[in-house]
Formats: C-alpha cells, structure tokens, sequence
C-alpha cells in the first residue's frame, strides 16, 4: 500500500448525493479516487460538480458493481488500495418491498373489518 496521500480510493456510488459529497472530502484530503456507478439514481453532472470543486480530476466508470468484466478492467486499470461502497440500490428495492407489505397488511386489514361487521 502506497502512503496515505497517494492512496487510490475505488469509490462504488460515488455519483450519488452522499457519494459525491464524501468523495470531494477524499479529493481534498489528498487521495485519488476512483467512482463507479450505474449512474441508476445519480448522474453524471455530479461527477463534473466533483471535479470542478476540488480542482481534481477522477477516474469515472459507468457501470453496475454487479458487473465482473467491468470490475475486473478497473482493477487492471488502476491500483487500489482501498474500496468504499456507498451503493444504495439495495436499499431501495427493500423500500419497495416495505411498501408492497403495507399494501398487503392494509388490504387483509380492510378485508378483516368487512368479515367482522358481517359476523
């Protein structure tokens, strides 16, 4: 591993709020970042905000961390030394998921009110 200053950072999520965010701190504080991204609740015009706030430029690759190949070329391409993973896909879909449940808990429990007004 190189010295903190130089160390090459492989940021997951880094075009999304909280992402961009940490990554113009790391660029501020010396290390090199690379951002993967899907860019699936982010965009790209987050990733130039990044670089012309800290006068840095970065290493930006759309694609899903899902994606062996792709992550197999970054990590040929780059040497890093340390991964951050900010990917919030997971989270949304267990947002959905919540909400799918209190349709269904709503419905039984509206179905339950008409049983027990006929009993």
């Amino acid at each position: 591993m190189r010295g903190e200053e130089n160390m090459k950072i492989l940021f997951t999520g880094g075009a999304g709020y909280i992402g961009s965010h940490t990554c113009v701190e790391l660029l501020e504080a010396g290390y090199d970042v690379v951002i993967v991204d899907n860019l699936y609740n982010s965009s790209r015009k987050a990733v130039d905000r990044i670089c012309e706030i800290t006068g840095r430029s970065v290493d930006f690759y759309e694609a899903d961390i899902s994606d062996r190949e792709a992550l197999d070329k970054i990590f040929t391409e780059h040497a890093i030394d340390a991964v951050i993973h900010f990917v919030m896909g997971k989270v949304q879909i267990i947002m959905k998921i919540i909400d799918v449940l209190e349709i269904m808990m709503t419905m039984n429990l509206q179905e339950l009110i008409v049983v027990m007004q006929i009993i």
